[in-house]
């Protein structure tokens, strides 16, 4: 994770401070570093008052995740009079849109100056993940008032405000079961994506906007519900009962409720979750066996040794390695004097390697696992697009003896999908590899034991 710091570079929608030189309140806090008195903003009034400035913008954020916005400030209190009990209580303050968020708890100020902050996780105003649009739209700024006990008072001061936002590079997330059956519902069905209204229940959503004329009472059931923000995330549920007046659905108990302003997509019964899932694990299979790494600290190499147990699920090697140290870091070296058989790997004699404790990696290419849980993961080899266009073709030879009169319009559908999943298979090819040569005993030294001469046989 990094961060950037960004401070005022503008008054905002409130300027209700008084500042102590000039007209513009934004240019007496803006410094990077503490100046005290030379500059700040104050306030007289016994009222809770606030000071918004606008903020600079930063190309840093394209294509970021922005884990939080932290907004600190300088303050401390001065007296008119005596000093008061009460000293007064500085709080941050957000602007998003049209809405101003106060921090939920404040600093309460000393009589010199100290910082104070406040962090959101999430926009308080769209309760969702803070994004780039967020940052280049968003004022920050403070809240306070004087305290008084008749006579004397304590007035708030500020002398620095900054946002400091913390992001990370955003990567590509791994394809779930979940997101390819979401993928392959949008070209295939008429799937809503809406956000919820309210916070609903474990076995409810509510979504008084829903973006469609509602359908009559029950319409919906069997349908899919895809779980997009929020703390059911990543899950989906089939719907077992529609409420059109309250535009409810209800569905098998989950973990928690779907909570208020939280994403979701929905697809009617036309196209059942267990025929998505079943179109995707199809087209995982026609793709083939897929290239992965296995390495385990315990899988090492003993002495002299010359058969070692494949582990479980490790099968069709393509490749043996053999760490070049017994620590890190680990360079590998091919090994081809191997061969696998009855679920072992087999050195040659002469070529088993000397000594003990060297790690071994192994590049094999398993059949894909069936996936039937929406967090089963889905190989980075596969393309996306490739994926869902070849369930798409699956999809619709699955629909095709059912459609009757309206199979002329599901024909020209599978044509569109059959020629796009055909060009994806261009643009996004899934890797095969050949297994390495197996070297004869004459025709190298051995990898693990260059000693070996070439041209000579080891018996």
């Amino acid at each position: 994770m990094a961060t950037v710091t960004l401070r005022p570079n503008g008054d905002g929608y409130e300027s209700n401070w008084t500042p102590n030189t000039g007209t513009e309140h934004y240019v007496l806090v803006d410094e990077a570093t503490n100046d005290g008195d030379t500059s700040y903003v104050i306030t007289t009034s016994t009222s809770a008052v606030n000071d918004l400035y606008t903020i600079e913008t930063s190309d840093l954020f394209d294509n970021k995740i922005i884990n939080s916005v932290k907004v600190y400030f300088s303050c401390k209190y001065g007296n008119i009079g005596s000093p008061v009990l009460t000293k007064p209580t500085v709080y941050a303050l957000v602007r998003h849109g049209s809405s101003t968020t106060t921090a939920s708890t404040g600093t309460e100020t000393t009589d010199s100056y100290a910082d104070g902050y406040y962090t959101w996780t999430y926009n308080p105003v769209t309760n969702l993940e803070w994004d780039k649009n967020d940052i280049d739209d968003l004022q920050i700024g403070i809240r306070s008032n004087a305290e008084e006990d008749g006579v004397d008072v304590n007035l708030p001061y500020v002398t620095q405000v900054w946002a400091v936002i913390d992001y990370s590079t955003r990567t590509k997330p791994m394809a779930t079961l979940f997101s390819a059956t979401l993928e392959l519902a949008k070209i295939v069905g008429n799937v809503i994506e809406s956000t919820t209204s309210a916070a609903g229940s474990t076995t409810t959503l509510v979504d008084t906007a829903l973006p469609r004329t509602p359908p009559p009472d029950d319409a919906f059931n069997y349908g899919t519900l895809w779980f997009v923000s929020g703390d059911l995330a990543g899950k989906t549920a089939i719907v077992t009962d529609w409420v059109s007046s309250t535009k409810t659905f209800t569905f098998a108990t989950q973990s928690s409720a779907p909570g208020a302003s939280k994403r979701y997509a929905f697809v009617d019964k036309d196209w059942p979750r267990d025929v998505l899932r079943r179109a995707i694990n199809q087209a995982i299979q026609s793709l083939g066996a897929l290239p992965d790494l296995y390495t385990l600290a315990t899988f090492v190499t003993v002495a002299d040794q010359e058969a070692y147990e494949l582990p479980s699920g490790v099968y069709n090697v393509k490749r043996v390695e053999i760490a070049t140290s017994t620590s890190t870091p680990y360079y590998y070296i091919r090994h081809h004097h191997w061969v696998e058989k009855d679920g072992y790997i087999y050195f040659d004699t002469g070529f088993e390697i000397p000594d003990a404790g060297y790690l071994i990696r192994l590049t094999y290419e398993p059949q894909p696992a069936e996936l039937d849980d929406d967090a089963d993961t889905i190989s980075d080899y596969i393309h996306p697009d490739l994926l869902k266009w070849e369930a798409a073709v699956n999809a619709y030879l699955w629909k095709q003896p059912n459609m009757g009169e309206g199979s002329a319009i599901l024909e020209r559908r599978l044509a569109y999908a059959t020629q796009m999943a055909a060009m994806m298979k261009q643009l996004h090819k899934v890797p095969k590899m050949a297994k390495d040569v197996h070297l004869s005993p004459w025709a190298s030294p051995s990898i693990s034991d260059p000693d070996n001469e070439p041209n000579k046989v080891y018996l």
